[in-house]
């Protein structure tokens, strides 16, 4: 059995001081794993895993998605292999949110220890089940950024059939716009696929022949995209750098391939119960653009994206601790507390649980 022996500590957030424990014991049987896949579990466990229980629980355990620092090590590995990228270490998500200061100078590091946790997983293990080599991250061509207004949005399409298999007839589209002498506006991007539901994971791009790490506002993208669907995949905002007249961007992908429908869980329920609950409690502050509540929950999209949006809060293996109940009926960090009535919150948790 692998044990992970309990380290406690106390760890300060801003004026409070939350004493806790960060590792838990887990209770996976290593021998009913394949070898190799014991191995790979093993490598994550001595690596990102022990990184992320040290440094990113405060957050990422229970209230903010994504719940990567489950201490549930089977769940933390399938969930971490989303933020990685062993072809470019660089490129994973990981190490842009540890040097981009996303929770403030507490958590942001030059990189390094990341990085060599990230390569130790992968040549300690993960590479015997992944195989020698690393998958490349899928590159788009790039497109001439146009001429743009600062009053208006123009809208970017690339075709993706030479990105990889299965994407005949499959297209990517954003809108970007002039945002002011220094910087353009990106919004809105759409998988537009028409015969297969393809799975998404990481979005990134590539402005003037360069990978950027710091354009990291999708690298946390995973999503299934149904045939037909025009559905924008993320609502969140980012800024890019104006470097000339002659600009040209490019899209990356850390997976893009055939996956199973995953349409807003249970749609039609969350339309009638739970979206009246938050266009009441929650849009005031959550749909206005200035307000840093638009910023870490935008809600200013359809049903189906403001669905969507809310089951990326969800932790369905523990209902009631997802992050989209707990920060409006706790007090997390500086929300507004006991938002959400007893009955409210109940509504929730049925529109999570039920028939799962």
């Amino acid at each position: 059995m692998i044990s992970l022996k309990p380290t406690c500590f106390f760890r300060v957030v801003l004026i409070l001081v939350v004493a806790g424990c960060n590792w838990k014991e887990s209770k996976l049987q290593t021998s009913d794993l394949p070898s190799k896949s014991a191995r790979a579990l093993s490598a994550f466990r001595d690596s990102v895993f022990a990184y992320t229980q040290k440094n990113c629980v405060g957050c990422h355990e229970r209230r903010q998605a994504p719940l990567f620092a489950t201490g549930d090590l089977e769940r933390a590995y399938a969930l971490s292999k989303n933020y990685v990228n062993f072809s470019d270490v660089d490129q994973s998500t990981f190490v842009a949110r540890v040097t981009n200061g996303h929770c403030g100078i507490s958590c942001q590091t030059d990189g390094k220890e990341m990085r060599e946790a990230i390569v130790k997983w992968w040549e300690e293990g993960e590479k015997d089940l992944s195989g020698d080599k690393p998958q490349p991250l899928l590159k788009t061509f790039s497109i001439r950024i146009p001429k743009l207004s600062s009053s208006k949005y123009a809208e970017l399409q690339w075709n993706l059939d030479r990105v990889g298999p299965d994407l005949d007839n499959v297209r990517f589209s954003l809108e970007i716009q002039k945002f002011d002498d220094s910087n353009y506006r990106i919004r809105r991007p759409r998988l537009l696929t028409y015969s297969l539901p393809l799975r998404l994971v990481s979005l990134g791009f590539d402005l003037n022949g360069r990978i950027r790490h710091e354009l990291s506002h999708y690298f946390t993208l995973s999503r299934v995209v149904g045939p037909n669907s025009k559905a924008i995949l993320s609502t969140r905002l980012m800024l890019a750098p104006i470097e000339s007249t002659e600009d040209t961007l490019a899209l990356t992908f850390q997976a893009l391939e055939r996956g199973s429908v995953d349409s807003c869980w249970r749609g039609a329920v969350f339309a009638e119960h739970v979206r009246p609950i938050l266009e009441r409690k929650c849009f005031r502050c959550h749909q206005q653009a200035g307000d840093p509540a638009f910023h870490r929950f935008p809600m200013d999209g359809s049903d189906e994206e403001l669905c969507l949006e809310a089951h990326e809060r969800v932790d369905p293996h523990d209902p009631s601790h997802s992050a989209l109940i707990q920060f409006p009926y706790v007090q997390i960090l500086d929300h507004p507390v006991r938002v959400l009535s007893e009955s409210e919150r109940a509504q929730f948790l049925e529109w999570i649980t039920e028939k799962r």
